[in-house]
């Protein structure tokens, strides 16, 4: 097993078989916010793992759907990055799982797909994503969506979309960001 899913491994087995909350996750992880990568392209997995690493966060990957439901019944990340298209369905289907879900309310969750019409990023939105990353993007863009800003609550079907054109990731790419239209108490 190659050390990076090795260390995702030793991660999961100290969270143990409860759900694990996020700051809980950080004291496991050194301090680190953690992001949970969701996406079956290993080289870009491989490629952002170590962007995000490098800016200080921890990064638990997973290849598909079943990989991501496994981890995030064991632990509450800070963010799930999330690929649309995956083997064994659509990473908008897990989006709106997790926004079902209280245990889910302060995570951030960035579609990252090459998929970036107005109707797919209007679906990520809608589906509950916070914002929206075409891909391929520089670093930086990567590193605005994750952070964006607070975690968002999501009160059910009470997400509003902003579509705009970005100077910044391009000619004719589309970025999005979505905030809620009121907050849960």
């Amino acid at each position: 097993m190659e050390p990076r899913m090795q260390k995702h491994f030793d991660i999961l087995r100290r969270a143990r078989t409860t759900m694990t909350k996020a700051a809980d996750l950080r004291v496991l992880c050194g301090g680190r916010d953690v992001v949970v990568m969701v996406d079956d392209d290993s080289d870009l997995r491989s490629t952002v793992s170590l962007v995000l690493e490098d800016a200080g966060y921890e990064v638990i990957e997973c290849v598909d759907l079943a990989s991501a439901y496994a981890v995030l019944t064991a632990v509450v990340p800070d963010v799930v990055l999330l690929d649309r298209e995956l083997p064994d369905g659509s990473g908008l289907q897990l989006a709106a799982w997790m926004r079902q879900q209280c245990a889910y309310d302060e995570v951030r969750i960035v579609a990252f797909t090459g998929r970036d019409s107005s109707p797919d990023i209007e679906a990520a939105m809608g589906s509950g994503c916070d914002d929206f990353v075409a891909k391929p993007c520089r670093p930086e863009i990567l590193l605005r969506g994750i952070r964006g800003t607070a975690p968002t609550k999501h009160p059910l079907g009470a997400v509003r979309s902003i579509v705009r054109r970005s100077t910044s990731s391009g000619a004719g790419r589309l970025s999005a960001t979505a905030r809620a239209a009121g907050r849960r108490g």
